[in-house]
């Protein structure tokens, strides 16, 4: 069964059983090693959990996986925003969520600014719309990433990276977790391997077997493409299984979104929400 990669969605889904029944953790980079250079752009979303059974368990607040796509902005998965949130709002303001971006680490370096607005695109129901933009309180000094315009075709090279759970067995016990930011290089895979072609605009890639691949905390996370000298944001990270590749929602196909909750507009029903 492929599930959502984000620890946080277990405790916020428990009243919600229809949910609940397709949603269960991912882990950091499976397969992959430790990042020696800081990418500027790869974000780490900080959410407290409410009783710190997390921060126990992995020595951090980390929660999900993001990439800063402007001096404000970080992109990331809905559901990382939704059971951070503690609900299916379209748009809230979040109370204590941090981003700490432009360092390897999780709990030091870089910089660790609050977020103060968040947007997602659709509800879990609708495929092919897990995608959130996360408005930062202020610019941050980290050169951000490119999008891509165009998905990778099978076979094309990428990375992978992100924070969290580097088991193989997923096994959710603390010596899984770290908190240095992971990668790993490897393919793009045809869809079916990972019901890419049952979902809009999503993506395939990992290895066949699920030996290099996403997990625990790497929702949200991005598919990374070379562009001459440049890395380029192809995906982020959405589903994935222990024995198969990983599934991500291809940037291209949410471009023309993207951009316009970038150019300021606001085109979502209903007041901002405001989190507890």
């Amino acid at each position: 069964m492929r599930t959502r990669l984000s620890s946080v969605l277990l405790a916020a889904v428990v009243s919600v059983g229809a949910v609940a029944a397709t949603a269960a953790p991912a882990s950091a980079i499976v397969g992959g090693v430790e990042s020696t250079t800081p990418y500027s752009f790869v974000a780490s979303l900080q959410i407290p959990s409410p009783d710190g059974s997390e921060e126990r368990r992995t020595d951090s607040q980390h929660k999900c996986t993001g990439t800063l796509v402007a001096p404000q902005w970080v992109l990331t998965a809905a559901h990382c925003a939704f059971h951070g949130f503690g609900s299916f709002a379209l748009t809230g303001e979040p109370q204590n969520w941090k981003v700490r971006v432009g360092s390897l680490d999780t709990n030091t370096g870089g910089e660790l600014i609050p977020v103060d607005r968040f947007y997602a695109q659709g509800l879990p129901a609708e495929r092919g719309t897990d995608v959130a933009l996360l408005h930062l309180s202020r610019a941050s000094r980290a050169k951000p990433a490119q999008l891509t315009v165009r998905d990778p075709l099978p076979g094309a090279p990428v990375r992978i990276a992100g924070w969290g759970n580097s088991c193989a067995s997923d096994e959710r016990v603390p010596n899984c977790y770290g908190q240095k930011l992971r990668e790993a290089d490897t393919r793009v895979q045809p869809g079916f391997l990972c019901d890419a072609d049952k979902s809009p605009g999503a993506l395939c890639a990992g290895s066949v077997d699920g030996s290099i691949r996403a997990g625990d905390m790497d929702s949200g996370g991005p598919l990374l493409v070379k562009d001459r000298d440049e890395w380029q944001v192809a995906g982020t990270v959405v589903n994935g299984s222990s024995d198969a590749p990983t599934q991500y929602l291809g940037v291209a196909s949410r471009i023309g979104w993207i951009n316009r909750i970038l150019a300021g507009a606001s085109t979502l029903p209903g007041e901002v929400s405001r989190g507890s």
